[in-house]
Order: structure tokens, then C-alpha cells, then sequence
């Protein structure tokens, strides 16, 4: 099951696709943040795409190409819609070993770099 799911999001077709629907909901979500006045800012989602362990549900390797598309897309959103683009993911993925737990979740060192990181770019 989780080696077919794996290989489903390695097609580029699939790739291709989620790309498109992601940009379209976060598009639809911008356009109402607009309506109502709403500031938005936009982060891309910190994963590191590694493998963690020899187990297949431990390799998120696969992850990097489904991801490629999504930077971009929201580069160009925020242009679009005058909102705020933040990437955290350098300073974060500079040491991934000693600032993520596995491939979502921060340390506490992650999160404190994170935090930071918001601090001087937003304030």
C-alpha cells in the first residue's frame, strides 16, 4: 500500500496535478483574504525530505519532487496578491539533523530558529 502511494506521487502527472490544485486553493483563499481586507503571509511548509530510517514509511525522499512545484507557486501568489512570502527553510535545513525530530516536526532548537526567523522578517 504505502510503496504504491509512493509511487503514485512520483508520476509526474501527479506531480503536475497537485501542483495546480494547490495553487488554485491557496488562490481561492488569497482572493478572499483580499475581499475582506485580510493580510496574509504566505510560508512554504518546512519538511525535510530525507530518509530517516531503513523502513520504507521512514523515506521522504519521494517528497522533493512532488514539493518543486510549490515554492514557486507561491512566490508568485504573493506577488500577485500583494501579500507577505516567507521561506524559512534555509535556516532551518542548515543543520535538519539537530532542528527536526523526523520529517515535520521541530525540535526544540527548530522551533526557537523558526520563531526567530518570523521575528526579524516579519517585525
Amino acid at each position: 500500500m504505502i510503496r504504491e502511494q509512493i509511487q503514485k506521487r512520483k508520476n509526474p502527472e501527479y506531480r503536475k496535478r497537485f501542483a495546480v490544485e494547490f495553487k488554485n486553493n491557496i488562490e481561492e483563499c488569497l482572493k478572499y483574504a483580499n475581499s475582506k481586507n485580510i493580510k496574509v503571509v504566505l510560508i512554504p511548509e518546512v519538511l525535510v525530505a530525507e530518509k530517516f530510517s531503513p523502513s520504507i514509511t521512514n523515506d521522504y525522499r519521494w517528497y522533493k519532487d512532488v514539493y518543486v512545484d510549490i515554492v514557486p507557486a507561491l512566490k508568485e501568489l504573493s506577488q500577485r496578491y500583494n501579500c507577505y512570502f516567507l521561506d524559512p527553510r534555509d535556516a532551518l535545513y542548515a543543520d535538519w539533523k539537530k532542528n527536526f525530530m523526523d520529517p515535520v516536526h521541530l525540535t526544540d532548537r527548530g522551533n526557537e530558529i523558526l520563531s526567530q526567523f518570523l521575528l526579524n522578517n516579519l517585525f
